[in-house]
């Protein structure tokens, strides 16, 4: 999981979102800072771990990548 979350760091902050662990540490929230007209998630950003949280901002960065 280090490795996931590394990566998922990384990428979250070139694409300016933003990854809120919660208290006990169990789960990530995934947060898109800038305003994503069609969001992936919309309703449902809670990513389960570190893997999932790094498929969820590899979406992002799909989706950002379309805006562009």
């Amino acid at each position: 999981m280090r490795s996931a979350r590394i990566k998922a760091r990384k990428l979250a902050a070139t694409l300016h979102v933003e990854l809120e662990t919660t208290r006990d540490e169990s789960g990530v929230n995934i947060w898109p800072t800038r305003n994503i007209e069609s969001d992936p998630f919309e309703g449902d950003h809670y990513a389960v771990d570190w893997d999932d949280a790094l498929q969820r901002v590899r979406t992002y960065a799909g989706v950002a990548a379309l805006v562009r």
